[in-house]
């Protein structure tokens, strides 16, 4: 016979559940941490729905969908579902104590990842769009509209056509999918080629310049340039970044102690 006692959490919040200490974790009962489970699941599992209604699974994980109606980061997502190799579904059914324990962890860790709700992973995946490109989909596809309609008009004398401008922004839309990938896959590569660099200098240029490199390769490859292009760039880059910090270093050595460094001349050099 179901036992007809309260529980300890209802009434709580899906937050106020998630946020219990493990000192009133320790003290719930298999059937506590059960409905607590029941409970946060429910609520984890309609956020986790509504992530994969915007995606599609490719290449072992999950991307943008094309008819998505949201354009999101994917973190959360391929966090939750190891990179759509599981459900990643939440809940209580055949679990212990420990796994209760456990699942409830899990729940915590899914729902406090700004990337979990629809609105976190759009302000995320523009913030990276913004960092990678200069500017968003969205911003990229209002500037070229207004460029485009503004050309064909001084070139044709009428507008152009509705069918014409999607196709501008459609490949805008495409180019902002699936580029940014091509982006850290070359930043990769270019931190591996700084890395096995055979020369004394290589580990004193690693991190100048993160920022700027990775809006100049973003750019680049929106510009399709050659790969081998973007790496030596970046490389020209990081190298400039260093030599002006350093040059900063020495100038404010300078101005502390007023002493006049010249490095324009070595005295070892023969």
């Amino acid at each position: 016979m179901a036992s007809s006692k309260p529980f300890f959490v209802d009434g709580m919040t899906v937050e106020q559940i998630l946020n219990l200490g493990d000192d009133i974790l320790n003290k719930l009962d298999t059937r506590e941490l059960s409905r607590a489970v029941r409970t946060t699941a429910l609520a984890a599992n309609k956020r986790l729905n509504r992530l994969k209604a915007q995606a599609k699974k490719q290449g072992g994980k999950y991307i943008e969908k094309k008819s998505a109606k949201h354009s999101i980061a994917m973190d959360a997502l391929n966090s939750v579902t190891n990179n759509g190799t599981i459900t990643g579904t939440f809940g209580a059914g055949g679990k212990n104590r420990n796994d209760l324990r456990a699942e409830l962890a899990r729940i915590k860790h899914f729902m406090d990842l700004k990337t979990s709700t629809l609105k976190g992973a759009e302000q995320v995946r523009k913030a990276r769009e913004k960092r990678v490109f200069g500017k968003t989909r969205e911003e990229a596809k209002k500037k070229a509209k207004k460029e485009y309609e503004k050309g064909y008009k001084k070139a044709t004398g009428k507008k152009p056509t509705k069918k014409k401008v999607k196709k501008i922004l459609d490949k805008i839309e495409e180019d902002y999918k699936k580029k940014p990938s091509e982006v850290w896959d070359i930043y990769n590569k270019y931190q591996e080629r700084e890395h096995l660099q055979d020369k004394s200098t290589s580990s004193y240029f690693k991190g100048y310049g993160y920022e700027d490199i990775i809006e100049e390769i973003g750019e680049m490859v929106m510009n399709d340039e050659p790969e081998e292009n973007i790496l030596q760039r970046a490389m020209e880059m990081e190298e400039e970044a260093y030599l002006k910090e350093e040059d900063e270093y020495l100038r404010e050595i300078d101005s502390s102690w007023g002493l006049s460094i010249d490095m324009s001349d070595d005295p070892f050099e023969f």
